[in-house]
């Protein structure tokens, strides 16, 4: 996407003036708005699951590719033109280039446990509009703005565009959801009331247990095969790296670790 806006730019340089570099501009920021929300929408509709056969797959990959390359020609659209339009400040231009990737790369942290990672791609749809708004000085950038805006704050709100299904695993299970900035944490339910699995990117279970300071509840637990070391250790001292749910650390406990 973003090699593609460079060659198409560069054909239509020499067709390119102030006034039509300006509306270009304003134009690139919509488009990138339009089509970021757009791939949002397609990547979701098109689940990948591992257990899917392969021209299935493919098919996915080609819509997930092709709807999320058009984001990136836009964007691209939009450097471009700007190093176009003030080549002679290109010193200035580069420095705030610098910075917006540096305060992008420092707010998503908290943006991505704040508003989830759905969400701050809506956010970022939005803030596009601004730029452009800044850059071109364009009026009817705003009224779309605010509709980016109330469309983030609409769906932090309701969770209509949200996921479905993630690694063939349905979410309808799940009973909390919460991304941070590396990874996306769920709880679903099991068929046992008194268990729930915690998933790390829908991969990487570990069970969480009802009252695991219950000792008795779960006494069931002493004999399973990672107890086994408890066998042959009188009086363990035990350090659990990385507990999980907490079942390595009911299981020390239940062997007076």
């Amino acid at each position: 996407g973003s090699g593609a806006s460079g060659v198409a730019l560069y054909v239509a340089r020499p067709r390119l003036d102030e006034e039509r570099t300006a509306r270009l501009l304003a134009a690139a920021t919509a488009l990138f708005a339009l089509t970021t929300v757009t791939a949002l929408l397609v990547v979701l509709a098109h689940p990948l699951s591992p257990a899917a056969p392969g021209l299935s797959t493919l098919a996915s990959l080609a819509w997930i590719y092709g709807a999320a390359a058009l984001p990136f020609f836009f964007s691209g659209c939009t450097i471009t033109l700007a190093i176009t339009a003030w080549s002679a400040r290109i010193s200035r231009l580069y420095l705030y280039d610098l910075a917006g990737a540096a305060l992008g790369c420092v707010a998503l942290v908290p943006l991505l446990g704040t508003l989830g990672a759905i969400d701050t791609v809506l956010l970022v749809a939005a803030l596009s509009l601004a730029g452009g708004f800044l850059m071109s000085r364009r009026a009817w950038l705003l009224p779309l703005l605010g509709l980016g805006l109330a469309l983030t704050a609409w769906n932090h709100a309701t969770g209509t565009i949200a996921l479905r299904e993630s690694k063939g695993l349905s979410e309808e299970s799940v009973v909390f959801s919460r991304w941070n900035s590396f990874s996306r944490v769920t709880v679903t339910k099991t068929e046992d009331p008194d268990e729930l699995l915690i998933f790390i990117d829908s991969d990487a279970a570990t069970i969480l247990r009802r009252a695991g300071d219950d000792l008795e509840r779960h006494r069931g637990l002493r004999d399973r095969i990672e107890g086994l070391a408890y066998q042959v250790a009188e009086r363990p001292r035990v350090l659990v790296i990385g507990p999980g749910g907490g079942q390595d650390v009911i299981l020390a406990r239940l062997h007076g670790a």
